[in-house]
């Protein structure tokens, strides 16, 4: 008898055998989100993604330390928590629906010994299950567009984040205030969304919850750039893509369609992307 498949829209769409393999070839198999380009003179995919993560680990209040517990939301195949893991000696509990991700993870963690600094748990960050005031700092990169109730999603940060002290950092692709939702409508199909959140919206919910203390940096130009580059190394990787059916035909056709419509909303400034570190 067969599994019973994915309920829920983003653990299919990240549990597909496209997307897996989309993601895990042309990201290197380490990070499922944007990079940052504009601080490198030769750009690629996977450095700009790593990037992403000690630019955004740089703008914590303080660096974690081994006594830290960091909580990952929408954790991927877990590059940012080996990162924090292995320079910081930090504790992180990944969270993320995919198994197929979270298999990977694993196996990561294992093949470079850092098993004991990372727990990887399948679960949805809107009910996570972890105890109350568990966490010193909740981590995320590009998750949370995919909430179907960001109200609760941070109702459920504000439980689990210690009272005294404790802190977010996330980044997430966005629309620009008055978005032509015309526009977007190719990049919310494509990623099985129903809307995305604005600047303003993610500021009204961390005031909802009490921080006080949120800045937000804009990133959005390194959005354009991203897809463009995703977009050319589909075409320049078909052959190894498509040839030795890692992707079929039609699922390589469908990705770079949806790479050029995002660069395309990117580039006229309807979707946008951005860091918000958060202190209570």
């Amino acid at each position: 008898m067969s599994p019973p498949s994915p309920s829920n829209p983003t653990e299919s769409f990240y549990d597909n055998a496209a997307t897996h393999t989309f993601y895990s070839t042309l990201w290197g198999g380490e990070d499922v989100h944007i990079g940052i380009y504009s601080l490198r003179s030769t750009p690629s995919i996977r450095t700009a993604s790593r990037l992403a993560v000690s630019h955004l680990a740089s703008r914590l209040s303080q660096p974690p330390t081994s006594c830290t517990r960091v909580l990952d939301l929408g954790s991927g195949y877990g590059g940012a928590a080996r990162y924090l893991a292995t320079v910081y000696k930090c504790k992180v509990t990944c969270l993320n629906l995919s198994e197929v991700q979270n298999e990977y993870n694993r196996d990561r963690n294992r093949q470079e010994g850092l098993d004991h600094l990372i727990e990887v748990r399948k679960g949805d960050f809107e009910d996570t299950g972890l105890e109350d005031g568990a966490f010193e700092l909740v981590w995320s990169q590009d998750a949370f567009l995919h909430s179907r109730d960001r109200r609760r999603l941070f109702r459920e940060i504000e439980r689990v984040l210690v009272k005294e002290g404790g802190e977010l950092v996330f980044t997430d692709p966005m629309a620009q205030e008055g978005a032509d939702k015309e526009a977007l409508k190719p990049v919310l199909r494509r990623l099985q969304l129903e809307n995305l959140e604005t600047v303003k919206g993610y500021e009204e919910h961390l005031k909802w919850i009490g921080f006080a203390d949120v800045q937000y940096e804009d990133l959005s130009e390194n959005l354009g750039e991203h897809y463009g580059l995703l977009s050319e190394e589909l075409e320049k990787r078909k052959r190894e893509l498509v040839g030795e059916e890692k992707m079929d035909e039609v699922g390589w056709e469908r990705v770079r369609e949806g790479m050029k419509e995002a660069e395309k909303v990117a580039k006229r400034g309807d979707y946008i992307w951005g860091a918000f570190c958060c202190r209570r």
